[in-house]
């Protein structure tokens, strides 16, 4: 029988300062499970996983591999492991705590953000953020009057009233302000909208010209891999300066953002084939957002990056309800077909939505698939085996071009 080395192995044979031990934290699990048991209504799940402490082990090196591997690395950010979005999120608010007065988010998002960042005792404001200058000119109005100490916005949001939006305008005002600014992206890809890619030259300038800004992005990771049951992975991460990281790194150690026990069981071959897997949905989704700016939307005007941004990924596992011809994960674009289409885009709002998953753990059924559907809306399934020519063939007879 052919033994599969695991990520632990090829951590312990590679890097033999590498710790595997686990260490279990009982009294805080305790402390946990009795919180969750006297808060029904907010659905905790406490993990079954046992706690590991905060090392340079299996996090870092993952940590630090999605850093590089999303453009961020180099430009002087560093990135920490945590065992979900929502955690990443809770690690934030705790960086946070008593910085902020006043939080500035989206209309749209998704509720237990804004949610969990008023539990420090800061005033919640919303904003419809289409990224007009009236977006900019509620931002004014709120910062005259209130004061604003940090913006979370999600680049592309669960909601058909959320917009996917360009962020390099935002990074001026919030350099100009002095602003802590957080991307929520646990609900797509940095394949799929990537600010340190899209917006580098801004993100840099940033850096460099604000000792005050803080740029934080944060995702989940749980849709591109998965080992055993999927509440044992290590899904979501903080990527953030030196200094924002200087105070996660108070709460981390502790080790309670961090089950990552069964992806050390996970097979080294596996964890390589979800990296090549990654690269390869970025390479689709920028050959398709390439067709729709310079053949589709030959009038659009200056928004090429945005395109990308109008993807939007979501990952929910459940129930299967659809399988490709090719097998493997699929994407789906929804495309909003309307006479004042570009009118629309101009506002920020896009005309693509897709949401990338996996056959055996997506959620809606079968039968639902085309129903409750908006006129106009197209769903689009791609089979992930799929070239990025045959995709484009798809879009052409889904978007009746001759």
């Amino acid at each position: 029988m052919t033994h599969h080395q695991s990520v632990q192995e090829w951590l312990q044979n590679n890097y033999p300062n590498y710790c595997g031990e686990v260490t279990v934290d009982l009294d805080r699990k305790k402390v946990e499970e009795q919180m969750a048991a006297d808060h029904p209504d907010l659905k905790v799940d406490v993990p079954r996983f046992t706690y590991k402490r905060y090392d340079y082990g299996l996090s870092r090196l993952v940590a630090n591999k999605f850093a590089l591997s999303i453009g961020a690395l180099d430009l002087g950010f560093q990135a920490r492991l945590t065992n979900s979005g929502m955690s990443a999120l809770a690690v934030v608010n705790e960086a946070l705590r008593g910085k902020c007065k006043h939080i500035v988010v989206g209309k749209g998002i998704y509720s237990e953000t804004p949610n969990l960042f008023a539990t420090n005792g800061a005033t919640i404001h919303y904003v419809d953020y289409f990224l007009t200058d009236s977006f900019f000119h509620e931002l004014r109005r709120i910062k005259r009057r209130y004061g604003i100490d940090a913006i979370i916005i999600e680049p592309v949001g669960n909601s058909p009233k959320m917009p996917a939006c360009s962020i390099a305008k935002l990074l001026d005002f919030c350099w100009d302000q002095s602003l802590t600014l957080v991307v929520d992206n646990t609900l797509m890809s940095a394949e799929l909208y990537n600010p340190f890619i899209s917006y580098r030259h801004e993100i840099k300038s940033l850096l460099s010209g604000s000792p005050v800004c803080q740029f934080v992005y944060i995702e989940s990771l749980s849709k591109f891999y998965k080992a055993g049951d999927l509440d044992d992975v290590t899904a979501g991460i903080i990527v953030a300066s030196e200094k924002f990281i200087d105070r996660c790194d108070g709460f981390l150690k502790w080790g309670h953002y961090l089950p990552y026990h069964s992806l050390a069981k996970m097979p080294f071959e596996l964890f390589e084939a979800v990296s090549k897997k990654v690269l390869q949905i970025h390479a689709i989704t920028k050959k398709v957002s390439d067709y729709l700016h310079h053949v589709y939307f030959q009038k659009f005007e200056d928004h090429g990056r945005d395109i990308i941004g109008n993807i939007f990924c979501r990952y929910t596992v459940r129930k299967p309800h659809f399988v490709s011809p090719g097998g493997g994960p699929v994407i789906f674009f929804e495309i909003k077909k309307t006479q004042g289409l570009l009118g629309r885009l101009k506002k920020g709002f896009g005309p693509i939505k897709g949401s990338f998953g996996h056959p055996e753990t997506t959620y809606l059924p079968l039968g639902a698939f085309m129903e409750d559907m908006p006129d106009g809306l197209v769903r689009l399934a791609i089979g992930y085996n799929e070239t990025p020519e045959q995709i484009i063939e798809k879009l052409k007879v889904v978007l009746e071009v001759k």
